[in-house]
């Protein structure tokens, strides 16, 4: 376990060393992105507006490359993504998602991670994480404190 969190950890570190270099905009829980662009908290979240309309550009110049996240919640729970500039409704349907399982204990979170073709997917609105209860649409959940940290790469 230990080792796959190293491994994710790992992976945000080189995207965010490479992020200046190869113009990928980057995200993590606690942080704002290099132009200071996104809202960010210090602590896990329960969702978490990336790319807000504002900082979109044109529709589809913008493409959603990497989702990482870290689930500290008791029980399972899915990272989703939306193409959207606010936390959509529940029942939404994402446009990527990845499980994360129980966590083990509080030192040893269930990670998901996936990165997608050099292109990745246009966004044509903005885009939103959130920790869902549910596995196929959104429940976003609402621990207090939230229970996931989120790694988001993006050019």
């Amino acid at each position: 376990m230990k080792l796959r969190i190293l491994a994710t950890i790992g992976a945000l570190m080189l995207l965010a060393a490479s992020a200046h270099a190869q113009g990928i905009g980057y995200y993590h829980t606690g942080n704002k992105d290099a132009n200071g662009a996104n809202a960010s908290t210090t602590g896990m979240e329960n969702s978490a507006i990336i790319i807000s309309a504002a900082n979109l550009g044109a529709a589809g110049s913008r493409h959603f490359l990497m989702l990482s996240a870290l689930g500290y919640g008791a029980a399972a729970e899915v990272a989703m993504c939306f193409d959207s500039a606010t936390l959509p409704a529940t029942g939404a349907i994402p446009i990527a998602a990845c499980p994360l399982a129980p966590a083990a204990s509080t030192p040893a979170p269930s990670s998901c991670s996936f990165a997608l073709p050099f292109d990745g997917l246009p966004l044509s609105k903005g885009l939103t994480c959130a920790c869902s209860t549910t596995g196929q649409t959104l429940t976003t959940d609402t621990t207090s404190g939230g229970n996931c940290f989120f790694g988001i790469g993006w050019k």
